[in-house]
């Protein structure tokens, strides 16, 4: 058995009210819209981290924080556990 640390659920994501935020934070994801020198650290869940990556990529910006929670993930990816 490979050896799993699944953290605490603390809380949902602030972006999609969907997914478990966990304890400790490196489980998580660091919101894009959270990268300037003077912003404080939002995190999201791993499905949104992604998401918001890959519309930084693609789209160059993705939803500020006003506009939270999102109705839809632009970048669904399936889960696999």
């Amino acid at each position: 058995m490979l050896n799993s640390t699944r953290g605490d659920i603390v809380g949902d994501c602030p972006r999609c009210g969907e997914h478990s935020i966990v304890d400790p934070q490196v489980l998580n994801a660091l919101s894009q819209t959270t990268r300037g020198p003077d912003d404080v650290s939002v995190y999201v869940c791993s499905l949104c981290g992604t998401d918001e990556g890959m519309m930084e990529y693609f789209t160059k910006g993705c939803q500020p924080q006003s506009e939270w929670p999102i109705a839809k993930r632009e970048y669904e990816l399936p889960l696999f556990y």
